[in-house]
């Protein structure tokens, strides 16, 4: 195809009239292929790994509602534009998935944070005295406001 300018108007309109039904078939065909790979997973004995392709679960970042998606692209555009600084999670004020055990509203959230705990407490024990202090060398290096402070 040449470019738009080229191409009439009928065509364009024909063109545009094509593409939701496409789509569909595309989304059909891919719900079928993932059928058939779970079915011969499964007569193979394999275990299922990951999800699906196009299953509709995000792993994307981005909210699942609308209206937090458009907040969201709009912060972003601002972080872009330099009107806005960008947002830094804490681990202590945690905003995401409340169905996870490390959002601070999920009824688990005080077992998860004791293993946590325990399991960084393990490996803080394993280093030698000379990589521990080299690993806080680094993290008072990675924080402008512990800087002063040391």
């Amino acid at each position: 195809m040449k470019n738009n300018n080229d191409v009439s108007k009928y065509a364009q309109m024909g063109m545009a009239a094509l593409i939701p039904g496409m789509q569909y078939m595309l989304d059909q065909m891919q719900e079928q292929l993932n059928e058939f790979r779970e079915a011969l997973a499964t007569a193979q004995g394999k275990k299922k790994l990951g999800r699906p392709l196009g299953s509709g679960k995000r792993a994307s970042g981005w909210p699942a509602d609308p209206d937090e998606r458009r907040a969201e692209m709009l912060r972003r555009m601002q972080v872009a534009a330099g009107k806005a600084k960008p947002v830094t999670k804490k681990s202590t004020e945690y905003v995401g998935s409340p169905n996870h055990p490390r959002h601070p509203d999920h009824p688990e959230h005080a077992k998860w944070l004791a293993k946590m705990k325990r399991s960084q407490r393990k490996a803080w024990d394993a280093l030698t005295p000379a990589q521990r202090k080299e690993r806080l060398a680094k993290m008072v290096a990675g924080r402008p406001n512990l800087k002063a402070a040391a």
